[in-house]
């Protein structure tokens, strides 16, 4: 997707300008997540489950035909490959009139929008990947090698590794070098919390594709009619902003498992971990980044590391202790 086709001719426009921009890339970020929903369905396989004689679907991703669908699906906006180098360069430091170091925006608001977009089109694509994993594995009489449980489980081990490799460690870094784009940061630490959660997985069972459509652009609503024309004003922006919030949010991508997570420690939750830490360093308002634990003191009641950090590393210790046989 060509980003001439999200940003007004001119991106340093009055707000009304701006927020029509900030309305077409919403609306675009929806059109994305429908996309995936498409190319995910185009190779499904319905059946019957004999056992209960229910209706199913498999999602078919066996590789290495699969490559080619997760190599259509993340280059939806094209530019989502391009996040690697601009992110970083959205911001940079300078020393206001009186004398405090502040963030100084590079990118105009219509740009900074636009890479919001894009970097969290990238949640919908982890959920999508990890629940086919996870629930739709191939029928016994389709693949010969899943019939017992063990293939299975090492199937499902594999795939998810894959996952994780080309597109978890390839996009979150980049989401967390960002400077002074808040949303996409804590975007991050938000998948990563997901992806490392350590309680009863039951997000499974309320995992569903159908999650990646959203209902409200395909009913006769009042809100579609103020949408459709041009996006001029701010309740429209709105609008399209709730449609977003109510679709498939990081904290619904299910969680991995503990020996997957551990094996990729090393080079992969440990580092990602670490430029979690150092992304603090990029945050442009500290109100904008959710709760944090703070230092409590008489004296002192400043914040020390935003909880969802610190929970992010309990779990991560919890997965290493129970695969080394301790008690978390």
């Amino acid at each position: 997707m060509n980003s001439a086709l999200l940003l007004p001719q001119s991106v340093l426009g009055d707000k009304e300008q701006q927020q029509k921009c900030a309305g077409r890339t919403t609306l675009c970020g929806l059109a994305w997540n429908h996309t995936i929903y498409a190319i995910f369905n185009y190779r499904s396989q319905q059946y019957i489950k004999e056992v209960s004689a229910t209706p199913c679907k498999y999602y078919d991703i066996n590789y290495p035909l699969g490559d080619k669908m997760m190599t259509a699906i993340l280059s939806l906006p094209s530019e989502v490959r391009r996040i690697e180098g601009m992110l970083p360069e959205t911001a940079k430091i300078v020393r206001s009139a009186e004398g405090k170091l502040e963030w100084n925006h590079v990118q105009p608001v219509p740009m900074r929008t636009w890479l919001e977009r894009c970097a969290n089109s990238i949640t919908p694509i982890i959920y999508a990947y990890t629940g086919t994993i996870m629930r739709c594995i191939p029928r016994a009489d389709q693949v010969e090698s899943v019939q017992c449980p063990v293939a299975q489980a090492t199937l499902k081990h594999d795939r998810l590794g894959k996952i994780f490799d080309e597109i978890v460690m390839v996009f979150l870094p980049s989401m967390l070098n960002t400077k002074a784009l808040d949303g996409i940061i804590v975007e991050a630490w938000s998948i990563l919390s997901a992806l490392v959660q350590y309680t009863p997985n039951t997000k499974l069972k309320s995992w569903s594709m159908s999650r990646l459509l959203c209902e409200a652009f395909f009913r006769n609503e009042s809100v579609n009619r103020d949408l459709t024309p041009s996006y001029r004003d701010r309740l429209c922006l709105e609008a399209a902003g709730e449609m977003v919030s109510s679709g498939v949010q990081p904290d619904d991508i299910p969680a991995l498992d503990t020996g997957l997570i551990c094996s990729k420690f090393v080079s992969g939750f440990g580092t990602l971990f670490l430029s979690a830490v150092t992304s603090l360093r990029g945050i442009e308002k500290i109100e904008n980044t959710g709760e944090w634990i703070k230092m409590g003191d008489s004296n002192v009641d400043a914040p020390l590391l935003p909880k969802i950090l610190v929970d992010i590393w309990q779990a991560l210790m919890h997965h290493l202790s129970s695969q080394a046989g301790g008690k978390p």
